[in-house]
């Protein structure tokens, strides 16, 4: 087993880094702890950064010649797990642990993911930054959100920026 590994890859500029929390040597599998609520896992469209995290670990372990992992988990641990919920709705969480496999990509699809992320990072640090859609800022959708100062519940909701920002300046 190998708890907490760092690996890196350099590129050009730019150096990769990711921690998988275990790699299951026997198994050829990579684990990931996740502490969450129980909305991600009956949304789970909304946690597509679960498996893309650990496929970058996967070409990662890969690429450093520890693993060629043929297996994903991810380990949510469900902070607001409800019996109740879980005995009324058989679509809720049936356990307050759930090991949840995650899909594995060819590794020419991880590397073509990881290196359109480091040409956005590169834009970026360039000054060309491009909004994030919801999904991409891991939001549960595209929705802009004005809050009072040390507010934490927002005063105006809207899935369109520029209505949000009008409302700033009224």
């Amino acid at each position: 087993y190998k708890v907490e590994t760092t690996m890196a890859w350099k590129f050009d500029d730019i150096v990769l880094y990711g921690t998988s929390d275990f790699m299951d040597m026997q198994e050829e599998s990579i684990e990931d702890y996740k502490l969450t609520k129980s909305w991600a896992f009956l949304h789970a469209e909304s946690k597509d950064e679960w498996p893309q995290q650990l496929n970058v670990y996967r070409w990662l372990a890969w690429k450093n010649g520890i693993l060629e992992p043929k297996k994903l988990n991810t380990w949510a641990f469900f902070r607001d797990f409800n019996q109740g919920q879980a005995n009324f709705n058989p679509s809720y969480p049936q356990a307050p642990v759930l090991k949840i496999g995650q899909p594995v990509w060819d590794m020419e699809l991880i590397e073509e993911f990881i290196l359109k992320r480091l040409d956005l990072h590169r834009l970026a640090s360039q000054g060309y930054v491009k909004d994030c859609t919801g999904k991409e800022r891991w939001a549960n959708a595209d929705e802009h959100k004005i809050k009072l100062p040390n507010g934490n519940r927002a005063i105006f909701k809207s899935d369109n920026k520029q209505d949000a920002e009008a409302k700033l300046t009224e």
